[in-house]
């Protein structure tokens, strides 16, 4: 047109002085379509052509091609009405190696080399599917959560993948898609590290225009690398408590103690936990592993219920003062332990254990540690209590079990030696005896059982007759005819030595 000007414009009073040209002027302009790449998009049919790229100018064209060139060309009333064209909606990322996004959309990775996948919008031809790209975060360059479509900071593209159709072959994985970060698309001072974190974000591009459009960014998600087991903790103490004059102290507990050294920690992401401490326990005649409780570091706590008779306690982990250590304790209520016992020695040897297992489930070695739990008294089996000794077997209360070198005191009533008790251990048996001091009278003795645990009994009664029984002593209550036969004998055993003798001097000659 002569009269346009180099920057565009329009001389109109050169329009109609040299072409005659007068009356409304229409202003025409012909798009031209670029990809992300800042390349022209190619088109496949005439239609596409004439909507996103067509041929611009009107000079020199038979009146057809113009007409159909001002046909395609915007208008400044119809330019964005005649281009209205919807990019694809973005995908939605939902896990990270099969675990679900938390509310601050980080989740543990157990490897270094963790599978995203998610949610996206399937193409209406499965010919030509949208194809998912998953970009990892480049650390130089941080994903703003305030404008995470920047295209400078989208970060290093790991891999691309179809959205999965709704057809009849994946009824249960239409619009659905998943990319493993084999970890090398970064470079060799970025690529994913235990205990490091990698943030994730991924579009979706159409292929069904031919002019691959693509959409915004998805939600974000990280990934923090848990790909290592935890150091095994210390279990370094079990008190168990003993009976006092036959019974628990009010408020016992058998109480297990340690420190664990966890490695990975939550931190600020508070929808993530922390690594796990186990605490259990193996009774030697069972075998079989018992829960005793499970904490973190977020259950922190200044009391120790110790419940009814189930064996789950509670951890209480002390405030963390020396780096990461957890000083950790769990008390466990004694009817565990007593409801357990049938009588078997093995019944009362345990094994108590921890383990500390990362937020991926990867559990360290265990660390264990062997204990007798014997908190039953010993009932000293008081067998008999006469005129000469007080014994008895001691064996545990309530069973048939002997208890060897348990300490048993028999207290006395008075006597003139003023000896007021007596101690001694029992045998491998379990019996023990203990003699009567002399000059002793007629009462009660008391005895209690120390066991070699430390388990003291209540005191057991005895009424003690110090009276020797007359059947004992000599020919008290035996038969008359017996006693006749034995005092004859003595007075014959008389008449004959009387007899000797005197036969014996008349047979000895005089001294002349």
């Amino acid at each position: 047109m002569p009269a346009q000007r180099p920057d565009g414009s329009i001389d109109f009073k050169l329009a109609k002085s040299m072409q005659g040209l007068d009356g409304y002027f229409k202003l025409l302009t012909w798009p031209i379509t670029k990809d992300a790449n800042g390349q022209i998009c190619k088109t496949t049919t005439q239609v596409e052509k004439d909507t996103y790229n067509p041929e611009a100018g009107i000079e020199n064209l038979d009146a057809k091609e113009v007409e159909h060139r001002m046909q395609t060309a915007w208008t400044i009333d119809t330019a964005f009405y005649r281009y209205s064209v919807n990019p694809p909606q973005a995908p939605t990322i939902n896990s990270i190696d099969g675990t679900g996004l938390g509310s601050g959309g980080a989740v543990w990775a157990d490897s270094l080399t963790p599978t995203i996948s998610g949610t996206c919008q399937p193409a209406v031809d499965p010919q030509t599917p949208n194809r998912v790209t998953l970009f990892g975060e480049n650390p130089a360059k941080p994903i703003s959560a305030n404008n995470p479509d920047e295209s400078d900071n989208r970060g290093f593209a790991i891999g691309t993948v179809a959205c999965v159709p709704n057809d009849a072959r994946n009824p249960d994985k239409g619009g659905t898609w998943s990319i493993r970060d084999d970890n090398t698309a970064y470079p060799s001072k970025g690529v994913n590290t235990n205990m490091g974190r990698r943030r994730y974000h991924a579009w979706i591009t159409e292929h069904s225009t031919g002019y691959n459009l693509t959409s915004g960014f998805s939600n974000l998600a990280t990934a923090r690398f848990a790909a290592q087991n935890e150091a095994a903790p210390v279990v370094q103490a079990i008190t168990v408590p003993h009976t006092r004059k036959g019974v628990l102290p009010a408020g016992s507990a058998v109480r297990v103690e340690g420190t664990a050294r966890p490695t990975y920690l939550a931190g600020n992401d508070t929808n993530l936990s922390d690594s796990r401490l186990e605490v259990f326990m193996v009774q030697s005649s069972s075998g079989a592993e018992t829960s005793l409780g499970t904490s973190g570091e977020h259950d922190f706590s200044t009391s120790t219920p110790s419940g009814g008779s189930s064996p789950v306690g509670h951890i209480v982990i002390e405030p963390v003062t020396e780096g990461h250590v957890w000083h950790w304790k769990i008390d466990i209520n004694p009817l565990v332990f007593l409801n357990a016992f049938d009588g078997s020695p093995g019944s009362e040897q345990y094994t108590f254990g921890a383990r500390l297992v990362n937020p991926a489930g990867k559990p360290s070695d265990d660390a264990r540690k062997d204990q007798m739990v014997d908190m039953t008294p010993t009932d000293p089996g008081i067998i008999g209590a006469d005129w000469q000794t007080v014994s008895g077997r001691a064996v545990m209360k309530g069973t048939e079990t002997v208890d060897a070198n348990a300490k048993v005191t028999v207290t006395w009533p008075s006597n003139p030696a003023g000896r007021t008790s007596d101690t001694v251990m029992s045998g491998a048996d379990g019996a023990w005896a203990v003699l009567l001091p002399s000059g002793i009278e007629p009462g009660e003795v008391s005895v209690t059982v120390v066991d070699s645990n430390g388990n003291q009994s209540e005191p057991y009664k005895q009424y003690l007759d110090v009276a020797p029984p007359l059947d004992g002593l000599p020919l008290a209550g035996a038969p008359k005819h017996t006693t006749l036969l034995l005092v004859f004998s003595l007075v014959l055993l008389v008449a004959l030595t009387c007899a000797w003798l005197r036969r014996r001097r008349e047979f000895t000659p005089s001294a002349s």
